[in-house]
């Protein structure tokens, strides 16, 4: 079961100075798969590094829930493509069966 101090930390590393951190956070989360780290990743997808948006989209994609279809859907210019667009897939595949809790 995933530990909400994890969470909140990994929530918290979004915001970390470093790029690579941040990077870092983006990918545990996405391996966590809790709808609680849908809203700060959303926020992710405007890092300044392309690397930290990168990750965030995949994360989301991870995630599955459909609260991002509309923010990845519009910043596939600005992240990779094919990221985006597997996070997309990802989602789809998932559809309504995703619940909040990240179960």
């Amino acid at each position: 079961m995933t530990n909400e101090k994890d969470i909140e930390e990994l929530i918290k590393a979004l915001r970390h100075e470093n790029g690579t951190g941040r990077w870092h956070a983006t990918n545990d989360l996405g391996r966590m798969r809790d709808a609680r780290a849908v809203e700060p990743l959303l926020d992710a997808l405007n890092d300044k590094d392309w690397l930290v948006r990168s990750g965030a989209a995949a994360a989301l994609g991870e995630i599955g829930d459909t609260r991002a279809v509309v923010p990845l859907t519009q910043s596939l210019r600005d992240i990779d493509g094919t990221v985006a667009t597997q996070a997309l897939d990802k989602i789809k595949e998932k559809g309504s069966s995703i619940s909040h809790n990240g179960t």
